[in-house]
């Protein structure tokens, strides 16, 4: 029962005062030692409620460190999970426009398969223009020629 009374008393924040009533409630009166002759026993109980209390401070320094450490693992825990959600954020829109990329890719490779093909129709087209101003070339050239002649026919008469 005394250690769990002293257990509580260390986690309390008035344990050092706890714990030293407690200790003057379980030992008899000093004072009536003393006039005994008892004075040794006295400086032996001091000593060893002093080591007590000595302790009872180191475990209470040590509770302050490990509720700072704890905090400070909860700050960083808290701002771990914030990176976390902004790269998840960055990673989705990221699987977002890939998903996008392959009907990009489709509708980029149709609009060169149409273009490629409306580059032949012009090329072929471009190819009967051609060859009809040839023709047409020639049979100006003829007509010119055959007016020449029939002009110089029509000087020799």
């Amino acid at each position: 029962m005394w250690r769990k009374e002293s257990l509580e008393s260390v986690y309390s924040s008035s344990s050092r005062l706890n714990l030293l009533t407690k200790r003057k409630r379980l030992t008899p009166n000093m004072s009536s030692q003393s006039l005994n002759g008892k004075g040794g026993d006295r400086y032996v109980t001091q000593r060893v409620l002093s080591a007590k209390t000595h302790r009872v401070k180191q475990l209470q320094n040590q509770l302050a460190d490990a509720h700072y450490h704890l905090q400070e693992l909860s700050n960083e825990n808290r701002v771990l999970r914030a990176i976390q959600k902004k790269q998840e954020i960055a990673l989705q829109r990221y699987e977002n426009s890939n998903a996008e990329l392959p009907q990009v890719l489709n509708s980029h490779n149709e609009e060169i398969r149409i273009q490629q093909s409306k580059y032949k129709q012009l090329k072929q087209q471009y190819k009967e223009a051609t060859q009809k101003l040839k023709e047409r070339d020639m049979q100006l050239q003829q007509l010119r020629d055959e007016h020449q002649h029939l002009l110089e026919l029509s000087k020799d008469r």
